[in-house]
């Protein structure tokens, strides 16, 4: 019985305090923001282009070319580069599963692959690098590398198709 009773305590510590941590569940969702500086007014629109429509979002505040690509959220960067049909990326780890990824910034401008970011750090400017003439910026929220509806500072987005926009007001500051 007090083998047993031991037992059972045991695994009752081992649960409170073990198994939360190995747990990676959509709760912990990171406090997104915009991809860009502080009140900064950008144009939003999907289109049917995209894989996943209700979850991939093409900003553009025209003049568009050049301007600041800021982390959503503070992570580290786990890829930088050019995919082989010649779209630039950045993708940032944020931990528990979560990523985003921001495409067709300036080629020189990526930041490196391994650099550690803070939310609000610059990591490229935006560029038509895979769309050319098209400077915007391409930008994803993931889960287990998979795009999931965006939200910014807990706020769902909506999508309207191109060439019609919504205009959202960046508070990543």
């Amino acid at each position: 019985m007090k083998a047993r009773v031991v037992t059972l305590l045991f695994g009752l510590i081992a649960a409170l305090f073990v198994a939360p941590a190995a747990q990676a569940s959509p709760d912990a969702r990171p406090v997104f923001q915009m991809p860009f500086g502080c009140d900064q007014i950008w144009r939003a629109y999907t289109h049917t282009g995209h894989a996943f429509p209700n979850a991939q979002i093409d900003m553009g505040q025209p003049p568009s070319a050049g301007k600041i690509v800021r982390a959503s959220y503070a992570g580290r960067v786990t890829g930088s580069g050019i995919y082989n049909d010649g779209v630039s990326f950045v993708i940032i780890d944020h931990g528990g599963g979560w990523s985003t990824r921001y495409l067709h910034m300036q080629r020189g401008s990526l930041i490196k692959a391994g650099t550690t970011v803070a939310r609000g750090a610059k990591v490229g400017l935006v560029g038509d690098v895979g769309s050319p003439g098209q400077f915007h910026l391409h930008y994803e929220q993931r889960l287990n590398a998979r795009p999931v509806p965006i939200l910014w500072n807990n706020s769902a987005i909506r999508y309207v198709n191109f060439p019609n926009y919504l205009t959202y007001r960046s508070r990543n500051c």
